[in-house]
């Protein structure tokens, strides 16, 4: 109990405190005999470790884990406790205006400040340890809770969101607490209400997704980086929970996604210009793909044309060994998902694109075993998925020295 005390007054005084006597807290308080100690230590606690939620090396999981164990028991039961605490803390928050008016499901309260003084007031009055504070109570909110608590779970998210001062420590938080929204509220929809019923989705699809266009030269390419690791995965979330009984629609706005963003905006803009973001932007169609399956056939005509116009065909595609391996784990995945008839019409596309690959690596003098037999293997996929392509060999060694990968 000693060191719980002492830990809290320490926080009280944002005074450092070492991952060893971290470690000693979090165990003394999943561990604590909840009938002996007195309950405003719990709290104080617990939102005391919250604000550690978000930290790197290991001490924000050791944080989540501590406080998941330590909710789960059914007699310590301060949830409430720790939303009266946190909602004051929050940017903006609009209350409800009565008890007898439920606004518990009306996705308009969200309010954007507007007001830099007012957001300064609260960044000074410690307003950014509402960001870790909120992503533990919502780690261990229960779905059965979540319609009584969007009055201010909105808000709050959206006010975080909306954001322009500080992009990584607080928007991109706001983008994190979407996705844990997401993935650990809803796991209940049979007996509660879904996420597709609370009207969320027209609000957070539109941010997320305006998020993504975060493109160099308006944003440094660590910056862009940043925000498409937080905010692809966090958008695939979003529509696999919205469209959880319609594949269909889920595979639509995955290929909104992959077309109108990835292949016609990211690829031609950026090419071989930034290695990371490309490789990110590669990773992401692959990625795509497997989610899309068979679906994936509406967008090979782009995929194609987008790898070999802006990719491929450059001049320094060999100069990026990570770029190339990209492109190639992308034809790989498109061969891999494809229908053999697709996959019949179009084999000279993908055929010319291991070509020049070859052609150019051999001319260049970037030929390496490994990616001698890496593209071996994809001719011989080619030829498993029902692609014929014996004359078209014969022809080609006729005049070109390929053996390597066509015998």
């Amino acid at each position: 109990m000693e060191k719980l005390l002492k830990f809290n007054a320490s926080s009280c005084r944002d005074e450092p405190i070492a991952q060893d006597e971290l470690m000693e807290v979090c165990y003394q308080i999943k561990n604590i005999d909840t009938e002996a100690a007195p309950r405003e230590v719990i709290i104080e606690t617990v939102q005391n470790l919250s604000y550690k939620s978000l930290n790197d090396n290991g001490v924000g999981e050791l944080v989540i884990r501590t406080l998941k164990t330590l909710l789960s028991n059914s007699q310590v039961n301060i949830c409430e406790d720790l939303i009266s605490r946190l909602v004051p803390m929050l940017p903006r928050i609009k209350v409800k205006d009565d008890a007898g008016t439920s606004t518990s499901l009306n996705p308009q309260l969200g309010m954007s400040l507007g007001d830099d003084e007012a957001r300064r007031t609260w960044r000074m009055n410690g307003g950014l340890k509402s960001i870790p504070f909120m992503y533990a109570v919502l780690f261990n909110l229960k779905h059965s809770q979540v319609s009584s608590n969007l009055w201010w779970i909105t808000p709050g998210i959206l006010n975080i969101l909306d954001d322009t001062t500080d992009l990584l420590n607080i928007r991109l938080k706001g983008v994190l607490l979407v996705r844990t929204f997401l993935e650990e509220c809803f796991d209940d929809e049979k007996h509660w209400i879904s996420f597709h019923d609370t009207g969320l989705y027209a609000l957070y699809e539109p941010i997320l997704f305006n998020m993504c266009y975060s493109l160099p030269p308006g944003y440094s390419s660590q910056d862009s980086l940043a925000i498409w690791k937080v905010v692809f995965p966090s958008l695939n979330v979003l529509y696999r929970l919205q469209f959880k009984h319609n594949d269909t629609a889920y595979r639509h706005h995955l290929g909104k996604l992959l077309s109108q963003l990835l292949l016609q905006n990211v690829i031609p803009r950026i090419n071989l210009t930034d290695e990371n973001l490309t490789l990110f932007a590669l990773q992401a169609i692959v990625v795509i793909i497997k989610c899309l399956d068979t679906a994936i056939v509406s967008h090979f005509q782009r995929i194609v044309y987008t790898l070999g116009e802006y990719l491929i065909r450059n001049a320094f595609f060999t100069a990026f060994s990570t770029l190339m391996n990209g492109t190639l784990d992308v034809i790989s995945a498109l061969i891999d998902v494809c229908p053999s008839e697709r996959l019949l019409a179009h084999k000279y596309d993908i055929l010319a694109m291991i070509l020049i690959t070859f052609e150019k690596c051999q001319t260049e003098g970037k030929l390496t075993d490994d990616l001698v037999t890496r593209l071996k293997d994809m001719v011989q996929l080619l030829e498993s998925k029902g692609c014929d392509l014996a004359a078209d060999k014969h022809e080609i060694l006729k005049t070109k020295d390929m053996h390597d990968i066509l015998i």
